[in-house]
């Protein structure tokens, strides 16, 4: 039996059970400077951007400075070493984003997201090997 998607009531983001496939990173390509930049979320990432009070909710209602910081945060996860002013100077020459580009960064947050958030069918296959209990 395949897991439903569920919603996190305290977020309200999709939970998406495994059997989903796990959603292509993004990569940023310069090839006159033979780099490539591979744009992902990890939890760490996360916490880096919410440490900095990053508002993950408020990206497409604060698009000026919403999609800057989402961009910026992408690089974390591979390239710890990007500045903000490196990130702005790739956003300034690609002359923005387009919307599957947009809505790729968003679902690879989410994705990260979900591996906080146990659905409810899966807990015995995720905890099998906890030494830990959770009681409530």
């Amino acid at each position: 039996m395949a897991a439903e998607e569920t919603t996190n009531p305290v977020t309200e983001i999709k939970v998406v059970p495994d059997e989903k496939k796990r959603i292509n990173p993004m990569k940023v390509i310069e090839p006159k400077a033979g780099k490539a930049y591979i744009l992902d979320f990890s939890r760490e990432s996360i916490k880096h951007a919410e440490d900095r009070k990053f508002k993950f909710g408020e990206v497409t209602d604060y698009v000026a400075g919403g999609l800057p910081d989402l961009f910026y945060y992408a690089f974390r996860k591979n390239h710890k070493s990007m500045t903000r002013p490196e990130t702005d100077a790739i956003l300034e020459d690609l002359g923005g984003l387009m919307d599957a580009e947009i809505v790729r960064l968003i679902d690879l947050y989410r994705q990260a997201l979900d591996t906080l958030i146990i659905p409810k069918d899966d807990i015995a296959r995720v905890r099998k090997n906890s030494t830990r209990i959770v009681e409530l």
